[in-house]
């Protein structure tokens, strides 16, 4: 799991990468909840804003309760972690919270915790993504295709064939033409 906080400029407070055995994408993004809303309130926020890229988990946090029942102990800690504190929970688009997702893939990876205070020890990857942030500019997610059946990876990879074969033709006709109008303007 992996997060970042941050004070209301955009400055780096913290960020962490750390590892945790979790069976679901929301049993991960709670565990990564109830991780910022316990340092939060060990490090002495009263108050602050809370953002996650899952609805899922928001609105259970907001409900503070879920029939979901592996989350629901995670839940009922994070509620009594923000207990005293005024938190502020909304959702974001994932585009904005991927740095948060580069470290939760990094401890996946590694499989070893990592704690930032610096903006200079962040790995080179998040170090423009934090400053877009920062800057409040838009970043983008790169995206990539799905498949939902082998046949259709099957038809995909059939159509990418053909475009393959097309492409090098026309490259072929298109550097023969090249050549053409070299030597026409060199004679």
């Amino acid at each position: 799991m992996g997060g970042i906080i941050g004070d209301a400029t955009g400055n780096l407070i913290m960020a962490f990468s750390v590892p945790a055995q979790s069976k679901t994408n929301n049993q991960a993004k709670a565990m990564a909840t109830l991780y910022v809303t316990r340092w939060c309130k060990q490090a002495g926020y009263n108050k602050y804003d809370l953002e996650l890229d899952s609805m899922l988990v928001d609105n259970m946090i907001k409900d503070k309760d879920t029939k979901n029942l592996k989350l629901k102990g995670i839940i009922r800690d994070i509620s009594h972690a923000m207990k005293g504190v005024e938190v502020n929970v909304s959702h974001c688009y994932r585009e904005a919270n991927q740095i948060a997702d580069l470290f939760a893939k990094q401890t996946s990876l590694s499989e070893s915790g990592t704690f930032y205070c610096s903006f200079h020890k962040f790995p080179k990857e998040v170090k423009g993504l934090f400053l877009l942030d920062k800057w409040q500019l838009p970043s983008i997610r790169k995206r990539y295709d799905k498949f939902s059946t082998t046949a259709q990876l099957l038809q995909q990879i059939r159509n990418w064939s053909l475009l393959t074969l097309l492409y090098r033709r026309l490259d072929v006709t298109i550097h023969n033409s090249h050549c053409t109008l070299m030597r026409s303007a060199s004679t």
